[in-house]
């Protein structure tokens, strides 16, 4: 015997969207979500304890936090879930324009010998962190 067909096993991959872009749908849903609770406790009720657990479960949930404050700011009505999907979607476009470095000073000077320090009395030694001897 065969399953009666059904939206479910009729269509591959829901209807042609990619898993990408389903995960990306459902995170831009979790931070206008997000958004919305975070103006309705921080502004609307000025619940403090609330407003930091919405805030530490975007920590938790490592979304950028300026993506929300875009939002809670940007002047959109927060009703409006139309208006802010567009504005989240503008701001991603601008975070994927400023494409990265690829190099930071951090990163340049991590675990490189530092031979112009040395000369100066500032010791380098690994896992110590700078420090300057009085010779």
């Amino acid at each position: 015997m065969t399953a009666p067909s059904s939206s479910c096993t009729d269509r591959p991959s829901r209807a042609g969207i990619s898993s990408d872009s389903f995960s990306a749908r459902k995170e831009q849903a979790l931070v206008i979500l997000l958004a919305q609770s975070l103006a309705e406790a921080q502004i609307g009720r000025a619940d403090a304890q609330a407003s930091q657990g919405l805030w530490n479960e975007v920590a938790e949930l490592e979304l950028d936090p300026d993506r929300i404050i875009n939002l809670l700011y940007g002047g959109e009505d927060l009703s409006d879930r139309a208006a802010l999907k567009e504005r989240d979607q503008q701001w991603l476009s601008a975070q994927v324009r400023r494409a990265p470095r690829g190099w930071s000073l951090r990163t340049l000077h991590l675990g490189r010998p530092q031979p112009y320090l040395s000369g100066i009395g500032i010791s380098t030694r690994a896992g110590s962190g700078a420090q300057l001897s009085t010779r």
